[in-house]
């Protein structure tokens, strides 16, 4: 657990740093109009690499939470939103985590910027079946889930191309297909999290 804890203070560190650098600049900008950046300098589209994921989805297996993924977002509504598609793998389980976003950033675009929404969870990935028998090991099965959180993100953009950010998700899932095998009841595993950071190109 040592590497997630300090993968998660670091982008504790990140988030908090960057929130802090957007309230300072803007801050300066309402002082000196003149060194507000225009909205035309960021670009509407962003492509963003994630080496590093905690995800937990009520996974069986314990101590298996890193991941990595990618993500696609759009820019929409004069800066006001963003439509992002991020996706995330496990790195010892076959499958994916689909998790589209509708993003909010309620003061639009700038050089650092926070936003929150919605978000939609799907994931199809391998997971351990629990066993009949508690002294044997489970096998590995195709597991389902579907729920639904809610994503707050904070990004900042350097040398207009070059993006930075650290999000972080919590939810609950809604469907399993655990459930409907019967392999859990709808007590167990219903929570969602996901923390993580990606640097990326906005043009």
């Amino acid at each position: 657990m040592k590497p997630t804890f300090l993968l998660v203070l670091a982008l504790l560190l990140f988030a908090g740093n960057a929130c802090l650098a957007q309230i300072q600049r803007d801050s300066i900008v309402q002082n000196n109009p003149a060194l507000k950046v225009p909205e035309s300098h960021f670009g509407k589209n962003i492509i963003s690499l994630s080496p590093l994921q905690f995800l937990n989805n009520g996974n069986i297996e314990v101590d298996n939470h890193e991941g990595f993924g990618f993500a696609i977002e759009r820019i929409i509504l004069n800066g006001y939103a963003g439509l992002s598609c991020p996706v995330n793998f496990k790195k010892k389980n076959a499958g994916f985590y689909l998790m589209p976003v509708f993003r909010i950033y309620p003061t639009g675009q700038g050089v650092a910027k926070f936003s929150l929404g919605p978000q939609v969870i799907i994931t199809h990935l391998e997971d351990r079946k629990p066993p009949i028998d508690s002294r044997f090991a489970g096998s590995d099965i195709v597991r389902k889930q579907i729920g639904l959180g809610l994503n707050v993100h904070c990004g900042t953009t350097i040398f207009k191309h070059l993006y930075i950010s650290f999000e972080a998700s919590a939810g609950k899932i809604l469907q399993d297909s655990f459930w409907s095998a019967a392999y859990l009841t709808a007590k167990d595993g219903t929570s969602f999290i996901n923390i993580g950071g990606s640097a990326g190109y906005r043009f």
